[in-house]
């Protein structure tokens, strides 16, 4: 018994005393193909080609000013009034204000000089005349049919940030229903290398299922930044628009939408970023221009004041229209495009065939 209980714990030894294994970490498995936009996170490397994308996304920013005229309730005008060639002269307060407005714009193509960006059209179109009216009652949110102030569009400027030796923007097609915007620029010279244009093909925003993976590139607060989502609500209208979550505030309208079918390198435009489910909310401030930035909180402040509102991304609800809706407004407005003297691209014309 005692040579046999020798033997086992001998063997025992020798058994777990062989050669040190390594463990190999397991990879994990790509899914199948099947042909359908990918609801989980990509296993294979994305940042190249992010990083190449993020090189065609642009900061578009406009300041629109306006002449404002304010006129008393007692005189009773109305909208038709405002026609007559003498109105100014029955208001009591004129003055002037601007109205900023920023984004985010996609450089879809280059043909030698010409550019053509997309973006949001509340970003780049802003009425030429705006009316406000006063209310029937006090503390009634109906209007009466009495002018409380007119505001007439005097200039209007648009800057897209990082585009060297260009022209003036020009809005050459836009539309308020799926608030999309073409914007063209002209260089006065050729540049020595081509310019980062997003070739990526357009998607199908009607395939795209609940919780299907998405990045998305925009410009909230003036900052280029990289985000991802999950598709909510597909095919929330007629027109496949979608909605999708993020914390990210004002600037991130025009931001491209990007998914992936079937993996890395598949990358597709599902949509473009419209606006966000937004909190206004109104405060009092003091007149800028007449006093220091630097105000002393112990004193009584005695100056002008004035409202102002602010808009913040309380809900993380974004709004984005479909690809479908940026490909038939490419093929509506096609002509439009040529007519001001940009050629209307190639690969354009391939999407919207």
């Amino acid at each position: 018994m005692r040579l046999l209980l020798i033997f086992i714990t001998f063997s025992f030894i020798f058994a777990c005393s062989g050669q040190k294994q390594t463990l190999q970490p397991i990879k994990p498995l790509a899914p199948e193909p099947d042909g359908k936009y990918d609801s989980e996170f990509p296993i294979q490397p994305t940042a190249p080609h992010l990083n190449r994308f993020a090189r065609s996304i642009k900061l578009i920013s406009t300041m629109t000013f306006y002449k404002a005229y304010q006129f008393r309730f007692e005189d009773y005008i109305t909208e038709s009034d405002l026609k007559k060639p003498d109105i100014q002269k029955l208001s009591t307060t004129e003055y002037i204000y601007q109205r900023p407005a920023s984004g985010t714009a996609t450089l879809l193509s280059q043909n030698d000089r010409e550019l053509i960006f997309l973006t949001c059209n509340h970003i780049v179109n802003h009425p030429d005349t705006i009316i406000t009216y006063y209310s029937k009652k006090e503390n009634s949110r109906e209007k009466s049919p009495f002018v409380h102030s007119m505001s007439v569009k005097i200039k209007e400027t648009m800057n897209i940030v990082g585009i060297q030796h260009a022209s003036q923007p020009v809005l050459l097609a836009f539309e308020e229903k799926t608030d999309l915007a073409i914007i063209g620029v002209k260089l006065s010279r050729i540049p020595p290398a081509p310019l980062p244009v997003l070739n990526v093909p357009f998607g199908k925003a009607a395939q795209l299922e609940w919780g299907t993976f998405i990045y998305f590139l925009s410009y909230p607060l003036g900052k280029l930044m990289l985000s991802h989502s999950l598709v909510s609500q597909p095919n929330r209208d007629s027109a496949h628009n979608f909605l999708f979550n993020s914390s990210l505030t004002r600037g991130i309208s025009g931001g491209i939408v990007l998914a992936l079918r079937d993996g890395v390198p598949n990358f597709e435009i599902v949509g473009i970023v419209s606006a966000l489910g937004a909190q206004t909310q109104y405060f009092l401030k003091p007149d800028l221009n007449r006093v220091s930035w630097m105000f002393d909180t112990y004193q009584p402040y005695t100056g002008d004041i004035f409202i102002d509102q602010q808009v913040g991304n309380n809900s993380g609800v974004i709004f984005a229209v479909s690809a479908e809706n940026i490909v038939n407004f490419l093929k509506k407005n096609k002509r439009r495009i040529e007519e001001q003297g940009f050629e209307f691209p190639a690969k354009f014309i391939r999407v919207v065939r």
